[in-house]
């Protein structure tokens, strides 16, 4: 099969490049040929084609045809179809049929958004909550890519992949067809050596992620100010809130219990949760997936996470983890304390995490990928003409 991955920034760092690269890596292992194509050439190393430029949907849909694509699969929002049939898949990796900002999240609260979508609600947020930009045009383009985007999705029958249920029924509760939306959780890197969570040292937590507000960093280093018990926090990851949260963590008094590594390679992170006690992911928005959990989980490491998005369908606290709701510094100290002073604790949490994480290999997310795929293709053949 010839396939053809949409994306808005290539191999540009952060997860969704991750995750691609990931799916196009196994593509290939499998026989088919695989192509990328991104709005914009932000390219990072990788072992897949070199990546083309498509600006827009025309350039995208003619490069298509010229490649040879079987289908097209999606990681961005289009907003017209193609004029020539050719089988279409979205992965949806925010919020963007039924949210303006894409996000989720309220901005002026440092919480997530619970609405469902509706115009005045979502003017509302805008206004008075700051999740999404006041500035007329921006503003406008805001509600109307979000419209354009759902009626594009909808006109076109597209199949979507979700990485989680979450998602799912944020979808269906805008009537999108339920049989059309296929959740398929994130998968991990290989792991070529696992080993218990270090014992002799003080107990080091890590926090992988971009330094944005919605990832919840504040929250956590207020809570780290807090802990009683010796630990260590490790954060890699890079982001243009770098410099505020450095400042933060000197306002705090934590500068010997905090080390920013910036951004981190596959390899490094790999360093980063083998060398932790547990991993922290203390988002305050509604995460759709979330790889950083299964990275653990595979690591057999234990997670500290925010009842937030599809967090939760990932972990089962007491027994992988411990679920906290958002910005709830008291419940955070405790899971950071309960974990730093029991260490069989965390390690039996991360030996189930690991044994959980047979579900969430790459090879069974390429299947399921694959089976949507089959499916677009069986639906474009039924409703071609003949």
């Amino acid at each position: 099969m010839i396939i053809v991955h949409y994306n808005y920034e290539g191999w540009a760092q952060g997860g969704v490049a991750t995750y691609i690269r990931r799916l196009c890596e196994m593509q290939i292992q499998r026989g088919h040929r695989v192509h990328l194509l991104a709005q914009q050439p932000a390219e990072m190393q990788s072992g897949v084609e070199p990546l083309l430029r498509a600006p827009d949907e025309a350039s995208l849909f003619a490069q298509a045809k010229s490649l040879g694509a079987d289908l097209i699969h999606l990681h961005t929002t289009i907003r017209r179809l193609p004029e020539q049939p050719i089988p279409l898949v979205r992965t949806l990796h925010t919020h963007a049929p039924y949210c303006p900002s894409a996000s989720k999240f309220l901005e002026r609260w440092g919480q997530p958004c619970n609405r469902g979508y509706s115009l005045a609600g979502c003017l509302w947020g805008h206004f008075v909550d700051h999740c999404g930009s006041t500035r007329p045009q921006k503003l406008l383009a805001n509600f109307r890519n979000r419209q354009d985007d759902f009626d594009t999705l909808l006109a076109g029958q597209i199949p979507i992949v979700t990485p989680s249920r979450f998602l799912k029924e944020q979808l269906v509760a805008l009537d999108y067809p339920e049989k059309l939306v296929f959740p398929v959780y994130l998968a991990a890197g290989r792991v070529q050596e696992v080993s218990p969570p270090p014992k002799e040292t003080v107990p080091r937590f890590c926090f992988l992620g971009r330094l944005v507000p919605q990832k919840g960093i504040d929250w956590l280093l207020r809570a780290v100010a807090q802990v009683k018990v010796p630990m260590h926090l490790d954060i890699g990851g890079a982001g243009p809130r770098e410099a505020e949260l450095q400042a933060l963590v000197k306002s705090l008094g934590i500068v010997e219990r905090v080390t920013f590594h910036g951004w981190v390679n596959e390899q490094q992170v790999n360093h980063l949760v083998q060398s932790s006690r547990a991993v922290i992911f203390p988002s305050v928005w509604h995460e759709p997936g979330g790889t950083v959990a299964v990275e653990a989980m595979v690591h057999s490491r234990a997670l500290i996470i925010a009842r937030v998005g599809g967090m939760p369908e990932l972990v089962k606290d007491g027994v992988n983890g411990f679920l906290v709701e958002p910005n709830n510094t008291a419940q955070m100290v405790q899971s950071i304390e309960r974990l730093a002073s029991d260490w069989e604790l965390a390690k039996q949490m991360g030996e189930k995490g690991k044994i959980q994480s047979a579900e969430y290999t790459q090879e069974r997310h390429t299947d399921a990928v694959m089976k949507v795929y089959k499916l677009a293709i069986e639906r474009q053949l039924c409703t071609s003409p003949s």
